[in-house]
């Protein structure tokens, strides 16, 4: 942080592009030696047959979160929008505890701006940041470590898989990797704003999206946000023709997926996101369409087979699911799902057995098609809407929903840690 504060005063002072460029290759080489030096490593040795140490390398909490921060930090500064930094407000913009670990990903501007002006009196934020830091413990309690059971067991048994197992593990891994990313979204949102900041959404509903440039509005949207501003429109965004439009699309999206991950598959993963955005922008300029129903199947279902590159940890594996999934491995009967353990997953090891696991399913599906998600509650509490409705429905909803979890947590069924935490 020292290192960094000092390469944005150069920057503040001088407000050249050698300076800024300096800030940026720090940033990039230190995540890089953290994050993808044994990766490197690995692959040379493979290409070149022969044999290097490992470095063991351990790399600092939220490095990935951390160095994006601080690159669109010192490129604002470059671009003039920020004058001078006091090293308190560097600090609190840095490490302000709600999004350190997995985002949000904030402007500097949108953190210092709230804390240096905030109210003394926080009284209208307490009732809707509880209300939504429950609804992501119940997330991520419930829902999250509920499908996570299911996902883990079917990915552990890869070779034995059904295609009904097959589904049912994709399924249940994007449903897992959504309610713990949006849970911790939402707990980050709950907890700041009892410090009187409101951080940005981070999710709208991704899984109702009806093309693959809608999704990409709705997931990660400060991720998707940070790509469009420093890495696409830096390459040239669409101003230099239709085929430089889809090389940077393409190469925004995997550089996004190997920033999640030091391995082939995010690599795979980002670049098949990639090209999926660049046919949905060439069938986009053909003025072609589909209904919106087919176009959110299509959409759904590309989403969540490519997770299954997102979860595997080698491509070996992905393929063989996908096989299994597509019919072309595999079985149809004798499926995995009704034998030991991946029953005693699905039924959630006794602690969602019965009614229990039918709430927890029908709360899964009305989170995921429910447009009204925390971004209407944050809206309420902006524009001072919510009024006496949080005094009555609130604490109700809340006692719930906290009871429900801590249920679940003592029924055996401890939350693991958030999976962005590895990222």
């Amino acid at each position: 942080m020292i290192v960094n504060y000092a390469l944005i005063r150069a920057i503040n002072h001088d407000k050249t592009i050698k300076s800024v460029s300096l800030s940026i290759i720090f940033n990039v080489i230190s995540l890089g030696y953290f994050k993808y030096c044994n990766f490197f490593i690995f692959n040379i040795e493979k290409a070149f047959d022969m044999h290097l140490a490992n470095i063991e390398v351990i790399a600092p909490l939220a490095i990935s979160f951390y160095t994006f921060q601080q690159i669109s930090l010192s490129v604002s500064i470059y671009r003039k929008n920020i004058s001078d930094i006091p090293f308190i407000d560097y600090c609190c913009y840095i490490l302000f505890f709600p999004k350190l670990i997995s985002g949000p990903i904030t402007n500097y501007e949108i953190i210092t701006s709230q804390l240096n002006s905030r109210s003394l009196y926080l009284g209208k934020y307490f009732a809707p940041a509880v209300f939504i830091f429950s609804i992501g413990v119940f997330k991520k309690v419930v829902l999250a470590s509920y499908f996570g059971v299911i996902a883990d067991q079917g990915y552990a048994n890869v070779s034995s898989l059904s295609i009904i197992d097959s589904w049912v593990t994709s399924l249940s891994y994007s449903m897992q990797l959504y309610f713990d990313f949006s849970g911790y979204t939402d707990m980050a949102i709950g907890s700041a704003m009892l410090f009187g900041v409101i951080l940005p959404v981070n999710f709208n509903s991704p899984y109702l999206a009806s093309d693959l440039q809608d999704f990409w509005r709705r997931w990660h949207i400060t991720l998707s946000t940070w790509l469009r501003n420093f890495v696409y429109i830096p390459l040239g965004g669409n101003r230099k023709g239709s085929l430089r439009t889809y090389v940077n699309l393409f190469l925004t999206f995997l550089i996004g997926g190997f920033w999640h991950g030091a391995g082939w598959n995010f690599l795979v993963w980002g670049a098949l996101h990639g090209a999926g955005l660049v046919i949905h922008r060439l069938w986009s300029q053909m003025g072609l369409k589909m209904p919106s129903i087919i176009g959110w199947f299509v959409t759904f279902n590309f989403v969540n087979v490519t997770w299954i590159f997102f979860r595997t940890d080698n491509i070996p594996d992905a393929a063989l699911i996908l096989k299994k999934m597509f019919l072309f491995s595999g079985n149809i009967q004798g499926s995995l799902l009704f034998n030991q353990p991946f029953a005693d997953a699905f039924f959630y090891a006794k602690s969602l057995s019965g009614p229990y696991m039918l709430v927890a399913c029908l709360a899964a599906i009305a989170i995921c098609l429910n447009p009204f998600n925390s971004n209407l509650i944050i809206s309420m509490t902006k524009n001072d809407k919510a009024g006496v409705k949080w005094n009555i429905v609130t604490p109700a909803l809340c006692a719930f929903g906290l009871c429900l979890s801590v249920y679940v947590s003592l029924g055996g069924a401890a939350p693991g840690s958030f999976i962005y935490f590895n990222f």
